[in-house]
């Protein structure tokens, strides 16, 4: 293992749990490492150390590897993660359609979101000459009263 590595001594079932029970609740990767009693850093690199090892399972022959068990901790963190944020995200979705079903603009906030090609607010740029600035010229017309046409100056 890598010496930088967090200490797996402190990746339990328990604080496990715990950081996927506040993800579930919607809670950001920063405050679920809060909840767990570990740092932002230390939860990264448990996630990273995860899909590390999930990417050298890809391309190496792990079945004769005694330190892949090791490691393995450090697999299912990641994908206990994966899980209780894609648990949380499909929650959200229902009470988004459900919310959709008596006011539209949940569905329309949805869909912007979802497809913002197809549904996002678009955003146009207008640029002078070679991307320059536009230029502006004000013209000001005073109108005489009684005649109601433009004074001559």
């Amino acid at each position: 293992m890598s010496a930088k590595m967090a200490r797996p001594g402190l990746l339990t079932d328990q604080r496990q749990a715990l950081i996927c029970k506040a993800l579930k609740e919607g809670a950001s990767y920063r405050l679920a490492a809060s909840v767990g009693g570990i740092s932002y850093e230390c939860l990264n690199k448990w996630r990273k150390a995860g899909i590390a090892e999930l990417e050298r399972r890809e391309k190496e022959d792990v079945d004769d590897d005694p330190t892949a068990r090791a490691r393995q901790m450090y697999v299912d963190f990641y994908l206990a993660t994966e899980q209780a944020e894609a648990e949380r995200a499909m929650l959200a979705l229902k009470r988004i359609k459900r919310a959709g079903a008596k006011n539209w603009t949940a569905e329309a906030w949805y869909l912007e979101r979802r497809y913002p090609q197809e549904f996002g607010r678009q955003i146009q740029e207008v640029q002078g000459p070679d991307g320059g600035p536009i230029q502006v010229k004000q013209v000001v017309v005073k109108l005489n009263r009684q005649e109601d046409s433009p004074v001559q100056r």
